[in-house]
Order: C-alpha cells, then structure tokens, then sequence
C-alpha cells in the first residue's frame, strides 16, 4: 500500500493527532485533506454485553471536500488502512468498510464526506483458510492477518485460568486445536467459516474478550480486571448526563459443548473421484445367448485432490467407477488389475486393458511379501484422552479379487476366461476359503515421521498371531507387520465371490471367529495408539492365502485373474469391546438452576476441554504441545478445578444471576485500557460501550459492574448453617472462601451486602 491521504489536528486540551490512510494500487503525492471541525474524528466501540467476545471498534472521518471526488481513490483502488496517531504514538487501525462509504453525488464542492473504518469488521469476509493442528496464539494471528494487519500490534494478555500443573496463568500459545474444527463443510458453520466466527469461537470457552485500544490488541478476562487493582482507573465524570440502570438476570443456565467427534477418521469418498463413466461388455458374440450384458466402467490415472496420499512411484494403478446394469454395484475405488476378454466382437467399443502382471503372494511361511504401496489414507490429528483404552480402531478395505469376466454377473460358462479351466474355477469357490491383503497402519508426528506401527503377525512366521493380540511398535511398519482377513464365517466356501469386506485376523487354523466379532461388524479392530498423533493406513498390491496349497492355487491362476481391485478403505474409532460401538456424537451440557424465577439463557462453544463421554475424534478439544487433551484449570476465585465448559457457566451465574448497575455518561478521555471504578458506586466496571471524541477529548461510557465469584465474594453448600431454607431453595454454593464468616440467614446475598466480614482483605472485596 502507498500513502494517499493525511491530516493533523489537535484535540482541545492540546493533544496531538495524525492520521494516514494508505491506499492500495495509488501513485502520486500524498493529498493533505481536511476534517470537518465539530467531530473530525470520532472511535466507537459500540456496546456489548459482559460475555460478549470481540469488542469491535470503529473510526469515522468527516472530510471538508476541497474539490469533486476528492477522496474517491478509496473507492477506485484497491484495500485501504487507516492509522491513528497520539503524541507521536499509534493509537488506532483498521481497514475501509467498504459498505458504509459514501458521499454526495450531486454538488463538486463544500460537502462533507463520512468516511469509516473498522478493526474487526473486515473480518466477516475473509474466510478462514487454516487446517491442522496449531496453538491458540497461531490461530489468532492467523484471524487478524492479511487484510486487517492487526498482529502487526502488541499484544496484551490477561487471563486468570491456571494450568493445574504449573499453578501459572495459561498463555495462548500453550492451548493447541486441531483447526479442521472450524472447516466450511461442518454443519455448525454453513458455506463459509469466516475469521470473525473463529476468532469469537477459540477464545469464547476460555472465558476471552479482545478489543483493540491504545495502539494494542488486548486479550482478557473480566476477572483478571476485576481481582487487580493495576488494570482499573477512576472515571472522570463530564457533564450531567450520566444514568444508570440494571442488567438483565437469568435463573437457569446452560452451556452445551459441540465437541464435534468424528466417527470416520479417514477414508476414500465416493465424491473423492472425479471419474465418467464408459459402457464396456466383457464377452460379445452375435451366435450366442450367453453374451455378457456388461456394464459401465472408468478407469483413470493421474492425481485427484481428494486427501487421500499418492506415492509417486506407483503408476501402474488406476481410480475407478463402475455401474452395473442388472445389480446395484454403484462403486467407486482403486484398480490395481482390470482385463478384458479377447473376444470382444469388433462392432463394440474396444476391450478394457489394466493387465498388471504383479498378483503378489508369499510361497512360504517366512519372510516379507513382495508388495509395493497402491494408496495411503490419513486421518485428522488425534489427541490423548484420559479414557483412551476405552476406544478402538475399525480399519476396512474391500477386495474383488475374481477370475470372472464380469464379476458382477452370474457363473454361466461365458463368465469364466478360459473354457477349460471351469473345474479349476469350482476348486477357486470351494477351496481358496482365506485370503490376506498386507497393509501398514502407522502413527504420525505433526511433521510427518513414523512413531509406531501396529503388528498384527507372528514375528517368526509371516502368519496373524491370535485374534487380540496385536500391538503398537515402535518405528516404522512393513508390509510383514498388519494383515486384513477376507474369509467367511466357519471357512466352509470363498469369501471371493464378488466384493468382500475383511473381518477380524484370526490363525489360519482357527476355524470360528471369538462370538465377539461375529456380533460385531465387519473389520479389522485394533486398540489406540500410546501416543497423539495422525493415522496413515497404506494398502499393498499383494494378494495371498495362509495355506499352502491356496497359496499355490493363488499362483496357478494368477494369469487368469481379471479383476483386482479395492474400494471403501476406511479408519473408524469404535468403543471398545463392545457390540454397540457407536462413540458419542451429541453435544456435552453443563445446566444449573440458581433460581425460580429468572429466565433461561443458554450458550454454545465450539471448543473446550475433555470430559467424560468426549471421544479422541472430538476436534473441538484443546490439547497441550504432546497432544494430551487438557481436562480441568484453575481459575481465580474458585479452590476446585473444572472444565472450561464449567468455568463458563459459572461465569454466565456469576455475572447474571443478580441485577448489577449499568452506568452510562460523558467522561474525559481516557486513552488507556483500563477498568473503572465509580466513586458513588461500589465495584469495578468494565467498560461495555465507548464513543471517542478526539477532538473534544471526551468520551460516552457505558460500564457495567463485574460480579465477584458467585455473584458475590464467596460459595456455600447445602450443609452449611448459612442454607435453613433448603427445602425452598433450589440453588446452593460451595462454602471454601475463607474470606466470608457465615451466619443464620435463609438466602443469598449481593458481594457488598455486611453479611461478609472481610478477614484477609483483598482488591476489590
């Protein structure tokens, strides 16, 4: 940007300001402008409530147009920024709204233009573009960036949440998400998630407010401002305008957490492939009644922008789509072999070709399988939880794996390539009952490096250990460590007729599967890793059986084999060990009642800290630097830790529950960020609404009064003396302050009523 516009004026007690406007795409000198004299320069920080998040703010310039279209470049040229000056110092920035510009049409000179600039306003049109994990701190720079350039202020935080550990204040950039919580396709967000919603949602379940004042972002808690005498000023009343008025009061509360728990971890989408389709049959003959009907079917190479992993060595598979005319084999996938049969008539459409050479398999009971990697999944970033044993991992893949021309058809004699293999093929449906496909299931670092991987096999026999067995390693994984199992149950006939869903690996020589996984759905079940990180699941090309003599079989027919392909390759978290295995989805509750008469007021966060029922999935959940979900904090004023979800209903019953005072007048300006207090009303007031007049060098307050813990300065139980009407109240408290003394009294009181008796004296009590 250039510098287009500037002015300077002094306020009337002979403060000095200076304004610059920069304007994207101008060239030229800078234009000295003029401001109008009553208010040249007003900033408003329109009032908000007390649990409001951002505190936006705007600046608005009346300009004495000297000439016709004077500051037009604001709307011919690109982005503009404004930034405000006191005594030599940045004092306030922001960028053009561009909807609030606008100046007279019909007179070329003597009119004034109002021109208005915002902070955060800006940031409902810029979309929120990051993924995966990051810090708090890094999401915030990430929401004010670019257009606002607003982390090009210090930054001030003041926060009163504890890490238990530490017993210190939690920073920012201690506080880590994953951010694909916030991505445009979740269903709280709609088409487009934009900065403003993210900034309000990461910062609203730590109890956060941010405004801009005094050249610096401040981020903070009111009862950081509340407990330190430091953070608050006196008001300086002007004027005899000044009212006041109480706040709004609620009875019952609730804040309901959308943890926003996936159950698919990663997986190959049908909508992932961008594929046509292609009529093909697989046998024509004029003379016969056998001809295949055929079907649809595509075949395609190249990348497609789908998540899924693509090594770039491999270049002999293809993506898939397929859509049979008589069965509802509407599928999507990979095609690692795909051959037609030579006999296509030459009037149809010429025969489908993907002949790889490579059916892998293992000839003995040793040894690593010679297989290379077709396509990898990964999943999200997944944290630690507290019950992380009481969940599993579900991997599936399914294999068509058929010596058939159309595998979607039946077994008449024109469906087998070779005409005299047939007695071959009915040995394939008897005799081939198990098959293995070897795939690595690895846990990643945020970088990229393997941690582990998970071994399902025998270390001295390329065969699966007992069904419940495996386990997590260290380092990376081969293609001899995890096999999926396509098998039916009791092994009396092929699993590969047609497309077949892997189940639990067993011993070739166990004949049943555990009840357990009979009752259970199909797949692979594995336990969670030791460790936070990303899964990454690679498939292999290599197809075998456990036994020998299949194995052989595998062999001998390898040269007939027409179809190898795989579709729905999928990682899903499970409750463990449980046929009902479906993991929590719904939205978590805090709710209290304190009274009976007060309205209801709920809240929703999008972020929070683990508690029972909240899966490793939840994306909504903050975690530390090794990915271990935080659970509770300390917050001043409370003895017990609790979760952030608590910690904001307490807030919503501390600030609300009582009517507090709101004062509204005209003041000196305070240029400061600051609380107030009132000499005529007890407490610290945060400052809610405020309209600058630089130049007059007053402002308008508006304040409301912050509540002390509990709405007062302390907590009672239902045991304690101070409760005699229990049978009437349907609130209670938690008597741990040793600041209060009780007494016989049957209800609750205000923080200043003499009920308490300050023993260990304290600001602001």
């Amino acid at each position: 940007m250039s510098l287009a516009y500037t002015t300077r004026f002094h306020s009337l007690d002979n403060v000095p300001y200076e304004i610059e406007i920069y304007v994207e795409g101008f060239k030229g000198q800078p234009i000295e402008i003029s401001l109008e004299g009553d208010e040249p320069c007003i900033i408003d920080w329109p009032e908000t409530d007390k649990m409001d998040v951002v505190q936006s703010s705007t600046c608005t310039l009346r300009v004495s147009n000297e000439r016709d279209r004077q500051m037009i470049q604001l709307m011919d040229g690109g982005a503009a920024s404004i930034f405000v000056y006191r005594n030599g110092k940045k004092y306030w920035q922001g960028t053009i709204d561009d909807s609030v510009y606008e100046e007279p049409y019909s007179f070329k000179t003597g009119y004034v233009t109002e021109i208005t600039f915002s902070d955060f306003g800006c940031l409902n049109r810029i979309p929120f573009e990051a993924s995966g994990r990051h810090t708090v701190n890094y999401v915030i720079n990430h929401c004010l960036d670019e257009y606002s350039n607003l982390t090009s202020l210090p930054r001030e935080e003041l926060i009163s949440l504890k890490d238990i550990k530490t017993q210190q204040p939690i920073a920012l950039n201690m506080l880590w998400i994953n951010t694909d919580r916030f991505k445009s396709d979740n269903e709280s967000w709609g088409k487009m998630t934009s900065r403003r919603d993210v900034l309000e949602e990461i910062l609203r379940p730590l109890g956060l407010r941010i405004m801009q004042k005094n050249g610096q972002i401040h981020i903070y808690d009111i009862d950081y401002l509340r407990d330190h005498v430091k953070m608050q000023n006196n008001i300086v009343w002007k004027g005899t305008d000044a009212y006041i008025r109480g706040s709004e009061t609620f009875g019952w509360y609730e804040v309901s957490f959308e943890h926003d728990a996936e159950e698919t971890l990663a997986e190959i989408r049908p909508d992932s492939f961008d594929v046509g389709e292609r009529y093909g049959t697989m046998y024509h003959d004029d003379d016969s009644d056998e001809t295949g009907i055929g079907f649809y079917v595509q075949l395609k190479s190249g990348q497609i922008d789908s998540g899924i992993v693509i090594p770039g060595a491999t270049t002999q598979w293809r993506y898939f789509n397929t859509r049979s005319f008589l069965t509802s084999s509407d599928d999507k996938g990979y095609a690692w072999r795909v051959r037609a049969y030579d006999r296509v008539h030459p009037s149809q459409i010429p025969p489908l070709y993907l002949g790889n050479e490579t059916v892998t398999h293992i000839a003995s009971s040793a040894g690593s399988p010679v297989a290379s990697t077709m396509f990898k999944i990964e999943s999200g970033y997944l944290p630690l939880v507290p019950d992380n044993d009481q969940y599993q991992l579900r991997i599936n893949l399914d294999l068509l794996l058929s010596p058939k021309l159309n595998p979607f058809e039946g077994d008449g004699d024109w469906n087998v390539e070779w005409s005299n293999q047939i007695p071959s093929y009915k040995n394939w449906k008897e005799k081939l009952l198990q098959v293995y496909v070897p795939v690595k299931l690895e846990l990643l670092d945020e970088q990229g490096d393997v941690l582990m991987h998970y071994r399902n096999t025998n270390r001295n026999g390329y065969f699966p250990v007992s069904s419940g067995q495996g386990q997590w390693e260290a380092g990376s994984g081969s293609y001899g460590d995890m096999l999926l199992a396509y098998y039916n149950d009791g092994l009396e006939e092929t699993a590969l007729e047609g497309w077949a869903t892997n189940k639990q690996t067993m011993n070739a020589s166990i004949k049943y599967q555990p009840s357990l996984y009979k009752k259970r759905a199909d797949g692979e079940y594995v336990p969670m890793p030791s460790s936070a990180g990303v899964l990454r699941l690679s498939v292999s090309n290599c197809v075998f059986s456990p036994k020998q003599v299949e194995n052989q079989m595998l062999v001998n027919f390898k040269q007939y084999i027409c179809w190898q392909m795989y579709r729905n390759a999928k990682i899903t978290l499970v409750k463990a060990d449980t046929v009902d295995d479906s993991i929590n989805t719904d939205s978590l509750y805090e709710r209290d009642m304190v009274g009976k008469y007060g309205d209801n007021t709920s809240e929703t966060v999008m972020a929070g800290s683990w508690d029972k029922g909240v899966a490793p999935s939840s994306r909504g959940l903050f975690f530390d630097s090794n990915g271990i979900a935080f659970e509770k904090f300390l917050k001043d004023g409370y003895i017990n830790p609790a979760t952030l979800q608590y910690h904001r209903l307490r807030s919503l019953e501390d600030q609300t529950f009582y009517i507090q005072p709101i004062i509204s007048g005209s003041a000196e300006l305070d240029a400061q960020f600051f609380a107030k207090r009132e000499r005529s009303t007890s407490g610290v007031f945060l400052v809610t609404g405020l309209r600058q007049d630089l130049h007059q060098a007053t402002e308008k307050v508006t304040m409301a009064r912050i509540a002390n813990v509990g709405g007062f300065c302390y907590e009672y139980s239902w045991s304690d003396a101070i409760c005699v009407m229990e049978d009437s109240l349907v609130y209670g408290y938690d008597w741990s302050n040793p600041i209060c003394v009780k007494q016989l009294v049957p209800y609750s009181f205000a923080w200043n009523d003499p009920i308490c008796q300050v023993i260990d004296k304290k600001p602001n009590q």
